[in-house]
This record gives structure tokens, sequence and C-alpha cells, in this order.
């Protein structure tokens, strides 16, 4: 089975540090000072974060769609 790609270590959009955590409600990358700044005013206070690894695949198939690249999923799901 041959590797996958792997995704150059994001920068953060706020500033030129490596991002360490994604917000899936802003849809961006951030440094964890960056996220604490941000995330600290009244409108995303209420924002998760979730690690992110920087070796994470490019390009991944839907286990459901296969002809379709993989393009979000939830991360909390339980089944139900």
């Amino acid at each position: 089975m041959e590797n996958p790609k792997l995704i150059n270590i994001k920068e953060c959009d706020y500033c030129d540090l490596k991002a360490i955590n994604i917000c899936f409600k802003c849809r961006k990358y951030f440094c964890e000072n960056c996220f604490k700044i941000i995330h600290n005013l009244k409108k995303n206070i209420g924002h998760q974060k979730e690690l992110i690894d920087p070796f994470f695949p490019e390009e991944i198939n839907c286990p459901i769609h296969s002809k379709y690249p993989l393009e979000l999923f939830c991360i909390n799901d339980k089944g139900k």
C-alpha cells in the first residue's frame, strides 16, 4: 500500500507561528496565543479548539462515498 502525501505544517491564520489548533466554527488555524486572543472576544467565547496533526494525510476518500475526497467529518459522532 502506498503512503499518502503529507500536508505541510500549517501556519496560524493570524501570525507566522505554527498552528496547533483548528476552530471548526471559525474555519481557521491558530497558534495557542492567537486562539486565546480571538476566542476571548464575546462572539467567539463558546468555540472549541481541536488539536491538529501536521502529518494528517492530504487526501482521504470518504468511507461512504468512495469517489469523493473526505472534506468534513464529525469528530464527536457517537453513531446516533
